[in-house]
């Protein structure tokens, strides 16, 4: 190896206070490259830190979005047939449609209607009067109810017997299959917004007090270290490492913090390329292009994992195995190819300098 290429080429200080950073990556082309790039592009991270971390926060709140919405379109998967369900069964009579207005029960229905009797609960609804809600007390049932035409009764596990009047609910109820989906459409709404705030809220939090930690630990190697540097290399740390859990728990590899074990190591090694002394030819530390479209490479893998996660395939576990192990073999070479070939350019560059 000649001189030239041995040479280590001087340090920048990355964080000046006030300083504007030279040669930053377009946000659109960082936004592009962070889903795929990460994975196994150490100079990723020396460009993600010439950026502010609000755009580190910013892109991980977005990808965050988009892994909730995966996530609850997964989880809600079987509301769809919940509704199809709520639609038969009032449309067949199962299910009696129920309007209490102005003090009174309407039941659409043959009645009495029993809808629970097993011996241990009881649930009625009869505005005939046969039933009077004294069958709660008779010692026969655990818990039930009974609606009847002016009054709902109630009896629980504790021995408590309630009743109330419709008369005084001061508005009108109408039970029916529209209740019903509205109550499945919130629950959805709900289920996107936890999943929302776990992801985007509670996981830039949780990657912000890690990075306190390995900022200390950071500072005892190389000093006057940022804490912007950690943190926006931890952001994008926690993408590849969202991959790899997912990827190990599918062939059951699951271990206690898997995820904050994966980051910490993936991190480590995103902070090296970072804010590591630059040497020429050097894999984690060498000055390379951003080469966002390298990320396109990855997009195939992406779909197929979004695929999976909602459908979860019996054949998932190898189908994503497969393309993850493809996808970094390929971005690997094409990385390294392109890389040498940008350092080849550079040589003559530097000894026309030299002379």
């Amino acid at each position: 190896m000649s001189e030239i290429e041995k040479e280590t080429i001087p340090e920048k200080p990355l964080f000046v206070e006030n300083e504007p950073q030279q040669d930053q990556p377009a946000l659109g082309e960082l936004f592009l490259a962070g889903p795929v790039l990460p994975i196994c592009s150490p100079s990723f991270y020396r460009h993600a830190v010439k950026r502010s971390a609000f755009a580190a926060l910013v892109f991980f709140v977005i990808f965050g979005l988009l892994v909730a919405v995966l996530q609850t379109v997964r989880v809600t998967a079987g509301f769809g047939e919940a509704r199809t369900a709520i639609d038969d069964a009032f449309a067949s009579g199962e299910i009696p449609e129920v309007i209490i207005e102005g003090g009174e029960a309407t039941v659409n229905a043959a009645q009495p209607f029993i809808a629970v009797d097993d011996g241990r609960s009881l649930v009625v609804l009869d505005t005939t009067g046969e039933y009077t809600g004294r069958e709660l007390i008779d010692g026969r049932y655990e818990t039930g109810m009974i609606l009847t035409r002016d009054t709902i009764y109630g009896f629980d596990e504790q021995g408590r017997f309630t009743q109330m009047k419709l008369s005084n609910i001061p508005f009108k109820i109408q039970f029916n299959a529209t209740l019903l989906r509205r109550f499945i459409d919130l629950a959805q709404t709900f289920v996107f917004i936890g999943l929302f705030i776990w992801r985007a809220v509670l996981g830039p939090l949780y990657i912000a007090l890690l990075a306190l930690g390995v900022w200390a630990v950071t500072s005892l190697v190389k000093k006057k270290i940022s804490f912007s540097a950690v943190l926006i290399t931890g952001f994008f740390a926690a993408i590849p490492a969202m991959y790899g859990e997912y990827l190990l728990v599918r062939i059951n590899a699951d271990v206690f913090l898997l995820y904050t074990l994966l980051l910490i190591v993936i991190w480590a090694v995103g902070l090296v390329s970072a804010v590591g002394t630059r040497r020429a030819g050097d894999l984690l530390r060498g000055e390379r292009t951003l080469r966002a479209w390298r990320a396109l490479i990855g997009v195939p893998m992406l779909v197929i994992f979004a695929l999976d996660f909602i459908f979860n395939w019996e054949q998932g576990p190898l189908i994503i195995w497969v393309t993850a192990l493809v996808t970094v073999i390929v971005l690997a070479v094409v990385g390294y190819t392109t890389g040498m070939l940008q350092a080849q350019r550079e040589v003559p560059d530097k000894v026309a300098l030299q002379r």
